[in-house]
């Protein structure tokens, strides 16, 4: 890891762009004046024991998206990669995944043992924070920072038109699932404008939907959370979701090699 003073997140950014392949990472501490900027030689990947938590850092790294201006398959951009909270904006959930964490992607051999994801109050121990990777072709895998559990989607393709079912009271459920079987786990994000998404399975064309009314105390959990479902359409604005970086708890990778001193 080294150290050094910046102006931006854009200039650690930059910096760590400049010391590629030795820099694989950053952590990044926003001040008012000079934030702190840390380069790593190592990331998430290679070193998941020490991504831990942490209440000044936020930790970032370079993913390759490849550009539109050319159609060389190497000219590519760099963006920086977090982990985020999921929203809902219609019930102000948190997209939470529940049960076991998985060992060995594909190692439960399908969907018989994914767990439903919930519409949660909280982010408890931490449950609530995804890992958006890019999947190319603007396409997205959700892993969830604690259970490693993919989001899910079941059911059929839409039969006909948005809104055809007429609700989503028999909608499928959205699973947490150990591997991405049948491409069911690759989503699209379609923005809506003011930082505003809908999920948008792959596989079936549905959205992840919240149920449940906005929570009005602490839950102490999520035994009694409501469910998410796959639905035909955004029905009373449940299928809208937000992005929130570090929105109470932050991370850093924290490595003790000195490579790029």
């Amino acid at each position: 890891m080294y150290e050094t003073q910046v102006s931006s997140l854009l200039q650690c950014s930059q910096m760590c762009l400049n010391q590629r392949p030795q820099c694989r990472s950053i952590n990044f501490e926003k001040k008012n004046t000079r934030s702190r900027c840390q380069m790593n030689n190592q990331t998430r990947a290679t070193k998941a024991d020490e991504l831990v938590l942490d209440k000044v850092f936020n930790y970032y790294e370079p993913i390759p998206v490849r550009s539109t201006l050319y159609s060389s398959p190497s000219a590519v951009n760099i963006v920086f990669e977090g982990i985020y909270m999921v929203k809902n904006v219609r019930t102000k959930r948190l997209m939470l995944s529940p049960g076991s964490t998985v060992v060995k992607q594909g190692s439960e051999g399908g969907t018989s043992l994914g767990t439903r994801i919930l519409g949660s109050d909280g982010h408890y121990y931490n449950r609530a924070f995804w890992k958006i990777l890019n999947h190319g072709q603007g396409r997205y895998l959700f892993e969830n920072h604690e259970t490693r559990r993919y989001l899910f989607s079941e059911g059929d393709e839409i039969p006909g038109d948005r809104g055809c079912e007429g609700g989503a009271a028999e909608a499928p459920p959205c699973l947490g699932s150990d591997a991405n079987y049948d491409n069911r786990a690759v989503w699209k994000l379609v923005h809506q404008g003011d930082g505003k998404y809908l999920i948008e399975s792959v596989g079936n064309f549905r959205y992840v939907l919240s149920y449940g009314e906005p929570p009005v105390r602490n839950e102490g959990g999520w035994a009694g959370s409501p469910k998410c479902v796959m639905a035909d359409g955004n029905y009373e604005n449940r299928a809208l979701w937000e992005r929130i970086r570090n929105w109470s708890i932050r991370f850093r990778l924290k490595i003790p090699i000195h490579i790029l001193d």
